[in-house]
């Protein structure tokens, strides 16, 4: 299927499906084809999705007329590596209308169409066969980080722009935003234990959505609930450099 599609050794095959029969055939099929496979998160909102697509060069998108339509119809155009998106939707027969974009179609007119006995495709051991970008971040979707840079931002600490584009990763931005310098020493540690525990149930958020057999219930709410402390801490510092700025103003 996918060599009738002209997708070759090497192209990004991307799904954004649950664990349903179509997702192993896809990953299956790709690896028998020597293309590189790369698992979305259905969990994930529209603009981690399309960031997802678009670093990843992704060439096939696998998934649900519904998840296409709410995740990925509105960033479509943008997505200038993305040739073919095939929809599993049983009653999806022939090419889809303007509304899903001229190159949707059927996964399962495709693989009816396809014959038995497809060859494999040679590869190494340096050929890549799995991207996964699991820890790339969405930052206009983080509320509670953009706050955090706010503090700093309104106690005139300087974030260059081109620190922006270093943040990459989750790890990245928890580092940055943890260590950077701040006025106060208090603010600084309240901003560390914020950025850590939140963190911690994010991760916890994940295990728990991709089906983890740990339980997590109370470690996650003593986390949110420190998280949430340690912020009103950072607050509370900050009102009372804010108060003293203003009797040094009215002084």
């Amino acid at each position: 299927m996918l060599r009738a599609l002209g997708v070759g050794k090497g192209d990004r095959v991307f799904t954004l499906l649950g664990r349903c029969p179509e997702l192993y055939v896809t990953i299956l099929g790709a690896l028998r084809n020597g293309s590189v496979v790369s698992p979305l998160f259905s969990a994930f909102g529209p603009e981690p999705v399309a960031t997802r697509l678009r670093l990843g060069d992704a060439h096939v998108l696998v998934t649900t007329r519904a998840m296409y339509r709410k995740k990925v119809a509105d960033s479509r155009s943008a997505l200038t590596s993305l040739k073919h998106v095939l929809l599993i939707d049983e009653d999806i027969d022939d090419d889809i209308g303007e509304e899903e974009g001229a190159t949707a179609t059927g996964f399962w007119r495709w693989m009816e169409a396809t014959p038995d006995g497809a060859p494999i495709e040679p590869t190494t051991a340096d050929d890549p066969a799995l991207l996964l970008l699991r820890d790339q971040v969405d930052l206009d979707s983080m509320d509670w980080l953009n706050f955090l840079v706010g503090i700093h931002k309104r106690l005139h600490v300087d974030i260059p722009e081109a620190d922006y584009r270093k943040l990459r990763t989750l790890a990245d931005v928890v580092g940055y935003v943890a260590h950077l310098p701040a006025p106060d020493a208090d603010l600084t540690a309240e901003l560390e234990a914020v950025a850590a525990d939140a963190h911690d149930a994010a991760h916890m958020c994940l295990a728990v959505l991709e089906q983890s057999l740990n339980s997590y219930d109370a470690e996650f709410t003593t986390r949110v609930d420190q998280a949430d402390r340690h912020l009103k801490e950072a607050v509370a510092v900050v009102n009372r450099q804010l108060a003293q700025e203003s009797r040094s103003s009215r002084g």
